[in-house]
């Protein structure tokens, strides 16, 4: 509950009773004139919750407090002798107005300031602040008031209420704010206290360590969207999202875009986007990365680039094929080359067999076997001479 400020005027010979006496009652009716000779005089009295209290300097309107609070005298009214009452704030507030009242015990909430952004009466009755300017009733209730009879901290001093809608126009307490200084501090404290609120995402993805701090608070708004993007890029086959991408522009581009409060040191754009196009480019999958809403900006024509690589792909491996094939031809040949070598020399201490069926022994016998059946035979002549010569001397000594 808060306390709103206003002076207060009087339209000429309205009043709410007479009284006899020399005042109308203290706080709670205020004298505006007296008629009668001394003795037989009559007061003029109006009471503070009066419709005869106007809010329009000449006597238009009505009370400047109805609709809005309970309305008290500051002070005001004539003296006696006819002469205005001074009061607190008189001349620095209240523009030497008859009577100023407090509106007390205003409930001040953003769909009630939304109703007074367009009321006459509340955009109408007010008073001059002490730091300069004149504040009225809507005013006073949003950013508050300072003066010489009170004052008011306004609805939307309170941190929590920055992102209220406090006008009908569909301003809130943020946008009041002109200072681009201020509009930062405001918004990262607000964000501080407040970090699910859409309009933080920015701050929330902000600085070096926004990777780690979004794989620890995926559903923060703007960490939703670095999580999944980070998915996209893994999936499509990129890799190192805490080495490859410098800042969450790199994942989302435009994070920081739009209505949404901003770090002391802004977000910049991708400064890596060179080096993420061309990881891309080294994919054997390109079209892979095709969806990914960060790699739009590479300007790269996903299907085309994919044919080439598998055009690439495929020649690199019909060349493969072919060498192999050639390396394999050459080494068949110089095994037969080889082979017909060797079957042109006899092996040293055999004879030399007759050439048949393309150089072999009659009867497919190799010349190794050829040579150990020579050999057998020689010894078995042998044999047989030694035979014959034994029996050949015994014939002799008969």
């Amino acid at each position: 509950m808060v306390d709103l400020y206003s002076a207060a005027y009087w339209k000429h010979k309205e009043r709410d009773f007479d009284s006899s006496r020399h005042h109308c009652g203290g706080s709670g009716a205020m004298s505006v004139g007296r008629k009668g000779r001394s003795g037989r005089r009559r007061y003029w009295c109006i009471k503070r919750n009066s419709n005869r209290l106007k809010y329009i300097q000449g006597g238009g309107g009505h009370n400047p407090c109805r609709g809005v609070g309970d309305p008290h005298f500051i002070g005001g009214g004539l003296q006696q002798h006819g002469r205005q009452v001074n009061y607190s704030g008189k001349s620095r507030n209240f523009k030497n107005a008859l009577f100023a009242v407090k509106c007390k015990g205003v409930g001040v909430t953003d769909s009630r300031l939304r109703s007074w952004s367009g009321n006459h009466q509340t955009l109408s009755a007010g008073a001059n602040d002490t730091r300069g300017g004149y504040k009225n009733l809507w005013t006073q209730a949003a950013f508050g008031i300072v003066t010489d009879a009170g004052r008011t901290t306004g609805y939307c001093a309170n941190i929590a209420n920055l992102n209220r809608v406090i006008h009908r126009n569909g301003s809130t307490c943020f946008d009041s704010i002109k200072n681009a200084a201020q509009r930062k501090t405001k918004g990262i404290q607000f964000c501080r206290k407040y970090p699910q609120d859409r309009r933080c995402k920015c701050i929330n993805v902000a600085g070096s360590g926004f990777v780690d701090k979004c794989k620890k608070n995926p559903k923060l708004p703007g960490c939703d969207e670095v999580v999944k993007g980070i998915k996209e890029f893994e999936k499509a086959g990129l890799k190192s999202a805490t080495g490859l991408f410098g800042n969450a522009d790199c994942i989302v581009p435009g994070v920081c875009s739009g209505d949404v409060f901003q770090p002391l040191s802004g977000v910049p754009a991708c400064a890596n986007k060179t080096a993420i196009c061309n990881q891309v480019m080294n994919l054997d999958n390109i079209k892979a990365a095709a969806g990914v809403k960060a790699l739009q900006g590479c300007n790269i024509n996903f299907e085309a680039e994919q044919k080439k690589k598998d055009a690439a792909k495929a020649k690199a491996a019909a060349d493969a094929k072919a060498k192999a094939e050639a390396e394999a031809k050459a080494k068949a040949k110089a095994e037969a080359k080889a082979k017909a070598g060797a079957g042109g020399r006899a092996p040293t201490g055999t004879a030399v067999a007759t050439k048949t069926n393309g150089g072999g022994l009659p009867g497919g016998i190799s010349p190794v076997q050829g040579g150990v059946v020579s050999f057998s035979l020689f010894c078995c002549s042998l044999i047989i001479l030694l035979i014959v010569l034994l029996m050949g001397g015994k014939g002799n000594n008969k």
